[in-house]
């Protein structure tokens, strides 16, 4: 017998049935503002690794990648978590948060049934979990050391996808807090870089200042050249403009040496009124100076 159909007809002993509903209705996902009413709650709902964690178990491989899927999608197998916290819930009134603990069988029976290559939807899986009195792992829970527990032989889920409790919603402030990790360690390797090239500069700079010292007339010869390549560079600009554009530079530049000949010659004349009004000043006694002032 499929032992899937034997747990969605699981019923809790008596006493537990009321606890366990309470359970999972407590860790049901948040409402979202985008639901249209019905039992679906979210469009899609990322699926893991059953053990997403780095782990000897998957031989030097990356865990299976996870993605997004259709809550209505028949795309992944059914692994449950119980205790620990889901982020963005309250913590209880009384008592403390347990451990995160994961589930892949009720007794001798995998929940996905006794056919581990078939796959369920999110309502499937999900329904499976809470009436048992779990619930979904969670995507942060799966990415943990050990994957929270979850990376083990049972099953064989470890390099399978399972439905995870995070959907487009509750995963929003995950993503962000993914690109900002991102981002902090991108600005990190970039002000890493930063300081290394400021000090190779920096490092240069003295040996140049040292090798001028030490060697001035080389180093007079390499200015001049340096100068000398300028001017010629100038020069193959000045070739390459058109007649038209070599004429109006020309102009510009006679313009141009017009103005600095004018501005030196109004300074050399400023400077002679200025030294004629220094010498008139010079003849003024201290008393006219006071009667000026008064």
């Amino acid at each position: 017998r499929d032992a899937s159909q034997a747990l969605f007809r699981w019923e809790a002993p008596s006493g537990a049935a009321a606890a366990a509903s309470a359970f999972g209705e407590a860790l049901a996902p948040l409402p979202d503002a985008r639901d249209d009413g019905d039992d679906g709650k979210f469009l899609a709902y990322w699926l893991a690794a059953g053990c997403s964690a780095t782990e000897p178990r998957h031989h030097g491989e990356p865990p299976p990648r996870g993605h997004w899927a259709k809550a209505d999608a028949q795309a992944a197998q059914v692994q449950c978590c119980q205790g620990g916290r889901i982020e963005g819930q309250a913590l209880p009134e009384h008592g403390q948060v347990s451990e995160t603990s994961c589930h892949r069988r009720e007794g001798d029976l995998c929940l996905g049934g006794a056919d581990n290559s078939k796959l369920y939807s999110f309502h499937e899986a999900n329904t499976i979990c809470t009436g048992l009195g779990y619930r979904l792992c969670t995507r942060a829970e799966l990415e943990a050391e050990d994957s929270s527990g979850c990376c083990n032989d049972n099953c064989g889920l470890d390099r399978k996808l399972v439905w995870t409790a995070c959907n487009t919603t509750t995963t929003e402030n995950w993503i962000l807090r993914e690109r900002v990790r991102d981002l902090s360690e991108t600005n990190g390797d970039l002000w890493n870089d930063y300081h290394l090239n400021r000090d190779q500069t920096r490092a240069l700079k003295d040996f140049l200042v040292n090798w001028q010292s030490d060697n001035p007339e080389l180093a007079d010869k390499v200015r001049k050249a340096r100068e000398a390549e300028k001017e010629q560079e100038e020069a193959n600009k000045y070739e390459k403009l058109t007649p038209r554009e070599q004429w109006a530079l020309d102009d510009l530049s006679l313009n141009t040496k017009g103005l600095v000949d004018m501005i030196a010659k109004l300074g050399r004349t400023t400077d002679q009124e200025l030294q004629q009004v220094m010498d008139r000043v010079g003849g003024i006694s201290e008393s006219d100076w006071a009667a000026l002032g008064a």
